[in-house]
C-alpha cells in the first residue's frame, strides 16, 4: 500500500493493514511521539525507552512477515 508524503501517522495507522501486535506497537509509538512533539513536556529517558520498546515490537512484527492483517 502506498501512502502520500503528506499522510499523517494517524492516517497511516488507519489505512495500513496490520495484525493487532504491530498495530498496537505503532499506535503506542505514534501516541508517545505526538505527546512529545506537540506537548509542552520534553521527552524523558523513560519516554525514550518506551518508544524504543514499541519500535522493536513493530520491527519484529514486520520482520516476521506476519504484519499484514488477514
Amino acid at each position: 500500500m502506498r501512502v502520500g508524503p503528506a499522510t499523517t501517522s494517524r492516517e497511516i495507522l488507519a489505512r495500513v493493514p496490520l495484525v493487532a501486535d504491530a498495530r498496537d506497537a505503532l499506535a503506542g509509538l505514534i501516541d508517545a511521539v505526538e505527546h512529545t512533539h506537540f506537548g509542552d513536556d520534553p521527552a524523558t529517558e523513560a519516554d525514550y525507552a518506551r518508544c524504543r520498546e514499541r519500535f522493536h515490537a513493530l520491527a519484529s512484527a514486520l520482520a516476521s512477515g506476519h504484519a499484514r492483517a488477514r
